[in-house]
């Protein structure tokens, strides 16, 4: 069963409460990256999930100050911990792990009230020139959009947008994804996540419309959706690297959720 945790750590409420107001709004403009298709089912990775179905769980009412927290899965399959051989891709052992940017956990399950939602995925330097983002129906195994990525020699922290020229992600329903490297060799390092999508609540929609678009990312991690909010902070981040107020923000978020080894990674 699916399980949405919404407990109010103090760590966090001490977080939400320390960050300033003024930050500069900028306009959020995720690039849309062309599809190449391939195999789904290729490869030494079966990303498709198998066992028993759960049934996932509604948003919360906004809280005051709520936590970014892990959603639970019995399940343990869908974690986000590395898989394949290092030494196929990366030239040291000290290199950064592939890692998605979300909370730490075994397993997981994060949210988005976006149709076309993203993802952020810390890249490391390695030998791979692309890498494969796949996202499905985790109850039908239906695909939903596939895609095969650059990736720049230096590494870093990319955003994954899904685009508006396909459904959008209907509401209530989990989604399983993997990102994979294309490396040498055939066991290829990969990552792999749930996401769901959930309607907005009342009280989320209105504190939106009363607040300044800069500063939704944080009105979303009060709401515990937690996709949204990083989506939101990194595309203010991309547009304005230098601002001392967002790159606070920025580090303070990813140390929150236990990313502190990648807060100084660049967005690309």
């Amino acid at each position: 069963m699916l399980k949405s945790l919404f407990s109010i750590p103090l760590s966090l409420k001490i977080f939400i409460l320390s960050l300033g107001l003024w930050v500069i709004p900028v306009p959020i403009n995720a690039e849309k990256p062309t599809v190449i298709p391939y195999d789904v089912e290729g490869g030494t990775e079966d990303t498709r999930p198998g066992g028993t179905r759960v049934a996932p769980s509604p948003v919360p009412p906004v809280a005051p100050i709520a936590p970014i927290t892990p959603r639970d899965l019995e399940r343990g399959t869908e974690d986000t911990k590395p898989g394949g051989t290092r030494d196929q891709c990366f030239t040291s052992e000290n290199i950064k792990p592939l890692t998605a940017l979300i909370p730490k956990s075994e397993k997981q399950l994060e949210l988005t009230v976006s149709p076309h939602p993203s993802l952020l995925i810390y890249f490391p330097p390695s030998q791979a020139q692309t890498a494969d983002f796949v996202i499905w129906d985790y109850n039908t195994n239906q695909l939903v959009y596939k895609i095969t990525l650059n990736l720049p020699k230096t590494g870093g922290i990319l955003m994954i947008t899904l685009p508006k020229n396909i459904p959008e992600l209907q509401t209530e329903t989990p989604y399983s994804w993997t990102v994979k490297l294309n490396c040498p060799g055939s066991n290829l390092p990969f990552i792999k996540g749930l996401i769901q999508r959930n309607i907005p609540t009342p009280e989320l929609t209105q504190k939106l419309a009363e607040t300044p678009t800069d500063q939704h990312w944080l009105i979303y991690s009060q709401a515990g959706i937690w996709h949204d909010a990083i989506a939101n902070l990194a595309a203010q981040l991309r547009q304005n690297p230098n601002d001392p107020q967002l790159k606070e923000n920025w580090q303070k978020l990813l140390k929150e959720v236990e990313l502190n080894v990648i807060v100084n990674e660049p967005l690309i």
